[in-house]
């Protein structure tokens, strides 16, 4: 009989230890929907977790000096309003996506961009009014199967 209450001892401790780590997991280590940004394809959702650029400050710095960008991962640049928008890649180190994104959350625009080593460099301008405008590892796109009219899901806190 002692056997079997130190068996139920350990599965009790070994259960409410393995609750405690998967909560500190998520709470620590999962990137939350505050800070993913979701494209919705026709078969499925693909996430990127993103840094912010909400200032003139931050929108003219970017992505530029840095010598990766990390899988999955990217940068939302947030516009107060809706408008015709233009990126150039000085000092961008590899390639990029560009997703032009409007107020109501549909692509309307996607440009692969190439490093500029020297100037001028290429300027790459929307088609279409955009408020939003992620840019992730070149290719994410194509990989992941969504394009422009598609929707995405901001993250939260983002939206205007």
């Amino acid at each position: 009989m002692k056997i079997w209450k130190t068996i139920a001892t350990f599965l009790g401790v070994t259960l409410v230890l393995a609750t405690v780590i998967y909560f500190y997991y998520i709470e620590y280590y999962q990137p939350r929907n505050k800070d993913r940004l979701i494209f919705k394809t026709i078969n499925e959702e693909v996430g990127a977790v993103m840094e912010y650029a909400r200032t003139p400050e931050e929108w003219a710095r970017g992505l530029s000096g840095r010598e990766n960008l990390g899988t999955g991962k990217g940068m939302l640049f947030i516009f107060p309003q809706e408008q015709n928008l233009a990126f150039f890649m000085k000092d961008v180190n590899f390639p990029l996506d560009i997703i032009f994104i409007n107020k109501d959350s549909r692509i309307v625009d996607l440009i692969t961009m190439q490093p500029c080593k020297t100037e001028p460099c290429p300027i790459y301008t929307s088609r279409a009014p955009a408020q939003y405008v992620a840019e992730v590892n070149a290719n994410f796109a194509q990989r992941n199967g969504f394009g422009i009219t598609d929707q995405v899901i901001l993250p939260e806190g983002t939206s205007q």
